[in-house]
């Protein structure tokens, strides 16, 4: 009876252990990446400063497949239909995924997509050219004020992060202006280079080079935070000029469409972590000056949750006179 009941719990754990083995999943072939944005731009940038490494990690090939239009809803529209099989994974810029989502033809929701990880957490900013009349932020506030409506915007589209962060500067200083919506990052900095709009509102990883070269093209006014930016020690924050007080900026993540299995986000949860904690991983996000802040699905579903209700909390008061285009 001993030897018997032996081989059957030998046999069950076997079926045990075989069973667990089976569940684990592992991409068979390429992987398709989705950036919603121009290459270039702040959300490409955090694609490419991974894609190289992941490969070796995944030891599948990574496309990254840049889809534009419709100030980034086009390529999130993407992500939602694609094969819930683990082939096709894409990133998602918050707050903009989330207040888009709720947009008129944006036929997608927040829940439409699993969170795998969040990448990024990047402070906003306000920017102008570097031979602006608008030596500091309080230059900018008060020609706006003097002349309502005439000081430009341009912004990542609308209702998108960057035209949050515009709206809460403006009405936080008390001032009008007109927003110039673009189809995202790389054709909104288009607009300020050319002098087209007079100030825009971005992260620091996107225009970096453009401020600290030998001959800047362009210049910080203020910092959306609690913090002034350690490589700009002399610009000030919006709340120690007197404005909004508050942290605002975007976080950038990876997700899967809905109906992935758990097995799927279990597997890229886990190797990107490890990913995203590659020494090389670490020096790229540090020499393009952006800031590697690994999240695990549960949290950076939590970023999502928490920007969602923002967006939410702030549209009556932010976008209450905005018209929807100009």
């Amino acid at each position: 009876m001993k030897i018997l009941i032996t081989l059957i719990f030998g046999v069950l754990s076997a079926l045990i252990s075989f069973s667990s083995v089976a569940a684990e999943w592992k991409p068979t072939k390429e992987i398709t990446i989705i950036v919603p944005y121009k290459a270039g731009g702040g959300t490409d940038m955090s694609a490419q400063a991974i894609k190289s490494v992941a490969e070796k990690y995944i030891k599948q090939k990574i496309t990254i497949k840049n889809i534009t239009g419709e100030d980034g809803i086009a390529g999130v529209k993407e992500i939602v239909k694609a094969n819930p099989d683990g082939q096709t994974i894409g990133y998602v810029n918050l707050p903009t995924f989330a207040a888009m989502s709720y947009l008129p033809g944006a036929f997608f929701k927040v829940s439409d997509v699993v969170p795998i990880c969040g990448q990024n957490t990047e402070t906003a900013i306000i920017v102008v050219n570097a031979d602006s009349k608008y030596m500091m932020i309080e230059d900018l506030v008060e020609d706006a004020k003097k002349h309502p409506g005439k000081i430009k915007a341009a912004t990542n589209g609308y209702k998108a992060s960057y035209h949050t962060g515009a709206q809460l500067f403006a009405h936080s200083a008390g001032f009008k202006y007109t927003a110039v919506h673009c189809d995202g990052t790389v054709n909104q900095l288009a607009k300020l280079l050319t002098k087209e709009v007079d100030f825009i509102c971005v992260t620091f990883a996107e225009i970096a080079d453009l401020v600290l070269s030998s001959s800047p093209k362009l210049r910080v006014v203020g910092v959306f935070g609690n913090n002034r930016i350690s490589a700009l020690p002399d610009v000030p924050t919006l709340e120690e000029a007197g404005y909004y007080n508050k942290w605002y900026g975007t976080i950038r993540g990876i997700v899967a469409p809905h109906g992935v299995s758990n097995e799927v986000i279990k597997y890229y949860t886990e190797i990107f972590k490890k990913i995203m904690s590659d020494p090389a991983v670490v020096r790229e996000h540090f020499k393009k000056h952006m800031t590697l802040d690994y999240q695990d699905n549960l949290n950076f579903e939590a970023a999502i949750t928490q920007l969602d209700y923002f967006c939410r909390s702030v549209e009556d008061s932010i976008y209450k006179d905005e018209p929807k285009q100009n």
